[in-house]
């Protein structure tokens, strides 16, 4: 018997705050999703892994407890729950129910208190699973507690020799926080108590009851400290400690746990767009017996197939088939009957899984074929497949709204569709029709359709790299690193773990005493933001700043890249089709849009990429593209006429809005103005004007205010975005692509104000993401019997590694192409360099 607790408060909040950032995830009706996808990703992975017997989610009630009677401060300074996380509870505790997973709640108690409760009462193995460690006090013997760490995605164990192992029992732990308090929970403690101070008296007196009777042994302030902080102790002892002894009707059977997926449970998760999580609850049901699972889509005849001659025969009559390569070569030309091979390798010369993929391809040329992802099947495929296929992956993605397809799992499922080759095609048959009807075959023909060629062409050529420049980018930083660490050791007065925030918050605000920041359970914070504030307070602030940008720069990107050189001295990354909502590439496996551009060192790394040997790089750099775009989709004649002229967009605007002459505008002017030009584009508010540029905030209004007296057409066009997403739900870019802007529906104010950036933006960077990928289309063509070939793309970028008797041809093309990308009402210009590297290219 194993028995699994949830601190199911605890756990919703760490999940909510680990899937916060960036776009906040919603489904279609602008429902928010992300602790409910968090939490049942972590449930699944404890029950796949644990295997428990026996299951209960134990969570708060929202009303006062036992400690407000005793303490009214209790938990006082805890902030009011976020919008958009209060209706995500009712649907955790439904989708629990639906799995047949007690839900348990006491008025009066806590969370904590239940488990406590549960814990003590049963003598069996039981693991609490928590984000707070008040919990510690119930290890046990028989119980572990399981505590998150980082968000969801990691767990430490805690045992008794665990908990040894940081010098404390249950009971010490206990003690412990009753002398040093709580700040989340508003514990007070005794003041001027710390965690070190607190640790040193239960090492030398064990208990608290034997610290606060020792106060006349001790000298100074501390033995003051102890003295009158006796009824405090005490107090925050009695705060601390969990109730094991909550009256709760609830026994062995109420917590049996029996896994069952049933149609409720996956149709709920449907709803929710829970893909993630449903393809771990399907994948679990799969791999063990005692689990139920009732797919959504309707069934079809499976045949399996035991050679590779047979596969053949099967395909041989076939005009239209659907294609999926997983575990199987799984293929189908209805929705009704699925053939699988599942081929492997053996002593008498069967076919290993490539091979036999390899045969079923090249079956394929000629054939109408719906495939998931054609770009990894081109790798695999022989000369002249590809043409006739028709790829779900980036149908979907566009019929979508721009939803990220990272797996043919996450097509499927958003259609309600099961992961095989006969729902596929079904899947492949709708969408076709779909984007005709949405407007979006254009789109899909015209630009994502042929760039999937062109991305298997630059993945396959790579991009040269010296090994040498950056081995000695590495020694160069290795040293510098080992300087910096002396001297922030210098500083502090002591050595510690600069990569540890605990260790770096005690030194920084409790020994040097520093302005503190914001201090969590796990200590004070110090994230860059933070430690930016500080600059210049003290030499060691600076010192670890730069310290913390070469050690990303040296483990993230030298080293890293180091390890990924090809035989060939080449590195070769993955372009992403469908993963952004904008449109744009992303670049994986390495991330090649991501090496650092705005500090002296990033661009240093840059010298490291390298044309061929004997060749140059030529790179091609759209100016100001979507200023330019938002000249031509607003209609601002000002904004227009700036462009034809060629005028400065940016001293212009810092002219308008400074009221000078443009002979006196400053370079700090044309500064501000340039933030006020690129902060339009992503609706910018006068807080987050003010906070880019240091000014108060109702300067940064007035900036914005006088920009759009005169560029009036602008604010017309923003707004009008806003009021076309609002009632339709999506936006448009230039070639028709759509995203879906759920955000708009939102309950939560903020949600709803993101919505309204993504609605004013979307359309300029969404045209830019197409203007780029049109260019590369017809730049790859021409460059197509050309020793030069285009080898990467970095949003408005695009880099060739040419021959040098053909670097002025490029040139051109380059120009050309990009520069006739679209006909717009402004001229798009491109900025051309070469150079032997990256870095000397720009």
């Amino acid at each position: 018997m194993k028995i699994i607790l949830l601190d199911s408060n605890s756990l919703i909040n760490r999940a909510y705050f680990a899937l916060s950032h960036g776009t906040p995830l919603t489904n279609k009706k602008g429902q928010p999703t992300g602790a409910i996808h968090g939490f049942f990703a972590m449930l699944l992975k404890l029950i796949e892994e644990e295997a428990p017997t026996h299951i209960g989610a134990a969570f708060d009630v929202h009303a006062p407890t036992f400690r407000h009677a005793l303490y009214t401060p209790y938990k006082g300074t805890r902030k009011p729950m976020p919008e958009d996380l209060v209706p995500q509870f009712p649907e955790i505790k439904k989708l629990l129910k639906l799995m047949d997973v007690a839900v348990l709640e006491k008025e009066g108690f806590e969370a904590d208190d239940i488990l406590g409760t549960l814990a003590n009462k049963f003598d069996a193995e039981t693991i609490i699973v928590t984000g707070d460690r008040d919990c510690l006090q119930l290890v046990s013997d028989t119980t572990k507690v399981y505590l998150t760490v980082m968000g969801i995605s990691k767990v430490e164990k805690y045992d008794l020799a665990r908990l040894a192992e940081e010098g404390f029992t249950p009971e010490s732990f206990l003690d412990y926080k009753a002398l040093r308090g709580d700040c989340s929970d508003n514990i007070p403690g005794i003041p001027g108590i710390g965690e070190k101070t607190a640790k040193t008296l239960l090492d030398i007196y064990k208990t608290l009851d034997k610290v606060l009777d020792s106060a006349n042994e001790m000298k100074g302030a501390l033995a003051e400290k102890i003295a009158s902080g006796r009824e405090i102790a005490l107090l925050s002892k009695q705060l601390a400690t969990i109730n094991r002894s909550v009256p709760l009707d609830c026994g062995l059977d109420t917590l049996a746990f029996k896994p069952k997926f049933s149609e409720e449970f996956l149709s709920a998760l449907a709803e929710l767009e829970l893909a993630a999580v449903y393809r771990k609850a399907t994948a679990l049901a799969e791999t063990k017996k005692d689990f139920e699972v009732k797919p959504i889509a309707a069934d079809y005849e499976t045949v399996e197939l035991e050679t590779i001659t047979e596969a053949l025969d099967a395909l041989r009559p076939m005009k239209e088939v659907g294609l999926l390569l997983s575990d199987a070569i799984r293929f189908a030309s209805s929705e009704n009957r699925e053939y699988v091979l599942t081929p492997a390798a053996d002593l008498f010369g069967g076919p290993d899984f490539d091979s036999a993929a390899a045969a079923v391809l090249g079956a394929l040329n000629g054939k109408k074929t719906y495939v998931y992802d054609l770009k990894k099947l081109l790798k695999q495929a022989g000369a002249g497949f590809g043409e006739g296929c028709f790829d779900v992956m980036v149908a979907a993605h566009l019929d979508s709204g721009s939803r990220a397809m990272k797996t043919a799992a996450d097509a499927l499922f958003g259609y309600g569709f099961k992961e095989s080759a006969a729902h596929l095609f079904s899947l492949g048959k709708k969408l076709e029709a779909s984007l005709v009807e949405k407007k979006l075959w254009d789109a899909y023909k015209n630009i994502e359709f042929p760039l999937i060629f062109v991305l298997k062409d630059m993945e396959a050529g790579g991009f040269a790299v010296e090994k040498g420049t950056l081995l000695e980018l590495d020694k160069k930083y290795t040293e510098e690193l080992t300087a910096l660490t002396e001297e922030i050791y210098r500083d502090a007065g002591q050595s510690f773990n600069i990569n540890s925030p605990k260790q770096m918050g005690e030194i920084l605000f409790d020994k040097l005493d520093l302005r503190r920041g914001k201090k969590t359970k796990s200590g004070y914070s110090v994230d860059a933001d933070i430690l930016e504030k500080l600059s210049g307070e003290h030499p060691i602030i600076d010192k670890i700043l730069r310290y913390r940008r070469i050690m990303k720069l040296k483990s993230t990107y030298i080293d890293g890249l180091v390890k990924l050189i090809g035989k060939d001295g080449r590195i070769r990354t993955v372009f992403n089709q469908c993963v952004t909502s904008t449109g744009r590439l992303s670049s994986t496996e390495p991330n090649l849009q991501n090496i650092p551009v705005r500090t002296a060192e990033g661009r240093e790394l840059r010298r490291a990429f390298t044309a061929a040997p004997g060749g140059v790089l030529i790179s091609a750099d759209y100016s100001q593209i979507e200023l330019r775009l938002l000249a031509h989709f607003s209609g601002d004649s000002e904004l227009i006429k700036a462009y034809r002229q060629n005028d400065d967009i940016h001293t212009l605007t810092a002219s308008e809005i400074f009221g000078v002459g443009l002979e006196n505008v400053t370079p700090e002017m044309r500064s501000n103005a340039k933030a006020v030009n690129f902060g339009i584009i992503y609706g910018i508010s006068a807080f987050g004007l003010a906070s880019n540029i240091s000014i108060p905030t109702y300067i940064a209004r007035e900036f914005i205010e006088k920009y759009f007296m005169t560029y009036p057409k602008v604010k017309e066009y923003m707004d009008g975005n806003v009021a076309y997403a609002r009632e339709n739900g999506y936006i448009r870019s230039l070639s028709g692509r759509i995203r879906d802007i759920p955000e708009l529906r939102a309950d939560n104010h903020n949600v709803r104000a993101f919505g309204e950036r993504i609605a004013m933006n979307m359309p300029l960077q969404g045209t830019a993401a197409d203007l780029i990928k049109i260019a590369m289309i017809k730049v790859h063509k021409r460059l197509a019997n050309m020793k030069s070939k285009l080898i990467l793309q970095v949003h408005d970028e695009l880099i060739v590694d040419a021959a040098p008797e053909e670097a002025e041809e490029v040139k051109s093309i380059l120009k050309e192409e990009m520069e006739n990308a679209a006909e717009l009402s402004v001229p798009l210009i491109v900025n051309i360099g070469a150079g032997k590297n990256w870095f000397d290219a720009k």
